[in-house]
């Protein structure tokens, strides 16, 4: 059963760091305690391979740190890891800053909400308590050292300046420039007229006189160029800006007559040009007509196999009476070129155009025909006598079997042989007693003279 994305009962803790030598290594890793559970709420039990990040906010879509921690010991859903160990965390959870942790299990997607994390990670910084700043906390001044010093604080220094003759104000800045206009210099201190002077005979220079001097003198003499030189240059020359320029190019486009994106999409819809939408459309609606045609000529097929196949017993194919021939001829038959049964069927199939496969019916062919009740809508056929070849035999009178029909004229040609007709009636009634019963009968006359004119009934 798999780990359950639903972390439950998470708790962050830290190890207890008790007091030790300031020299003593403390460990840079945050303790992390937690509890996994399966997706039915038990506790889960195994090994996992967890995935934490450290974000600046619950919703942060980048973290700053993470790190994977694989075969993760987990004992009744309880597990302790030690964050850092690979990717130092410190620097991370340090300044302040509340940050907040995202959990992956197995590779699932992390859990939600993320857990801020709490001031337990301060304990790690801890260590800069011996290392003030970078600096040993015994190189830096005592109290003591610095009574021993004997340094004195402001109010100290107001009382010795009361002392000094301050009288009870002291001796201010104000009080200390009219002692210097008082003494005149006399006691060794200068009047700011005189500070002046001084400067002035010493050639020092104010800032507003430095910044004149290098903007003029300095700048003119070293050849460089002031601001308003460099613009004056610049105009001087006929360069552009980039209003000037953008004017420019907008020109030159139009002048050469080249069009936006605008003007090309509308030329392109004036000439009729269709985009890859369009033309997958129409390749669509007509390869849809294509499979349209060929599931009707399938359908067709289907329809011409069904008509020719037989019934489950063989796969044989169903006789179809077409119907009779147009064109008669003597049971010797002689037709197109043709003599015998090659000339019958061409009086089928010039009668029957359409139909690729139109031949003489045999005996058999009709009476699977007539079982079926397969033939077409107009049976002109009904009643008619004509042509038929079957299982008939003349006797020994006539010869050989070669010789007793008349199709086998080539071998009998003294024209003693007879035929076989075939006439199929439909919805035919007994003329007998039997309470007249109706159904499609045939019936076949033999020793039918071979000079006698019939047409041929054709099947396919």
């Amino acid at each position: 059963m798999s780990v359950s994305r639903l972390l439950r009962g998470l708790v962050v803790s830290a190890a207890c760091v008790c007091a030790a030598p300031a020299v003593a290594q403390i460990p840079e890793v945050l303790p992390y305690q937690g509890w996994l559970g399966q997706s039915d709420g038990n506790p889960y039990d195994g090994s996992a391979t967890l995935l934490f990040r450290v974000y600046d906010t619950a919703e942060a879509p980048n973290p700053v740190w993470q790190e994977e921690i694989r075969d993760v010991p987990v004992e009744e859903g309880k597990f302790g890891v030690q964050l850092g160990r690979t990717n130092p965390i410190l620097n991370y959870v340090n300044d302040g800053r509340t940050r907040y942790l995202g959990i992956s299990v197995n590779g699932e997607p992390e859990a939600t909400p993320r857990q801020p994390i709490g001031s337990v990670p301060f304990a790690l910084y801890s260590r800069n308590a011996a290392y003030l700043g970078g600096q040993r906390a015994d190189t830096f001044v005592t109290v003591q050292a610095l009574d021993q010093r004997q340094y004195v604080n402001e109010a100290r220094v107001n009382q010795l300046i009361q002392q000094a003759g301050g009288g009870g104000a002291g001796v201010d800045e104000e009080r200390v420039l009219e002692l210097i206009r008082e003494n005149g210099g006399g006691g060794g201190g200068l009047d700011e007229a005189a500070v002046n002077a001084l400067i002035d005979a010493r050639g020092y220079v104010r800032e507003a006189r430095v910044v004149e001097l290098i903007n003029d003198a300095l700048i003119g003499a070293g050849n460089g160029l002031g601001a308003d030189q460099v613009n004056a240059l610049i105009d001087a020359r006929g360069y552009l800006d980039e209003d000037a320029i953008e004017a420019l190019v907008n020109a030159l486009i139009d002048a050469r007559g080249y069009v936006n994106a605008d003007r090309v999409n509308a030329l392109i819809d004036a000439r009729g040009y269709l985009n890859q939408a369009a033309i997958e459309a129409l390749i669509d609606a007509r390869v849809g007509a294509a499979v349209a045609n060929i599931q009707n000529d399938i359908a067709q097929i289907r329809q011409d196999v069904q008509a020719l196949q037989g019934g489950a017993g063989g796969g044989t194919f169903a006789a179809y009476i077409l119907g009779r021939s147009a064109q008669t001829s003597a049971g010797r038959f002689a037709f197109g070129g043709q003599n015998g049964l090659q000339a019958a069927d061409n009086m089928c199939q010039a009668t029957f155009a359409n139909e690729p496969t139109a031949h003489l019916c045999t005996f058999s062919e009709v009476a699977r025909a007539v079982a079926a009740q397969s033939w077409g809508n107009n049976p002109n056929f009904d009643g008619v006598a004509t042509w038929t070849v079957g299982p008939v035999t003349q006797g020994a009178a006539f010869g050989t079997s070669l010789s007793n029909t008349c199709q086998n004229f080539l071998y009998n040609s003294a024209d003693a042989a007879r035929g076989s007709s075939l006439t199929v009636r439909l919805n035919y009634q007994s003329n007998g007693n039997g309470g007249g019963v109706r159904g499609d009968v045939f019936s076949v006359a033999q020793d039918v003279n071979c000079g006698t004119s019939l047409p041929v009934l054709c099947c396919r």
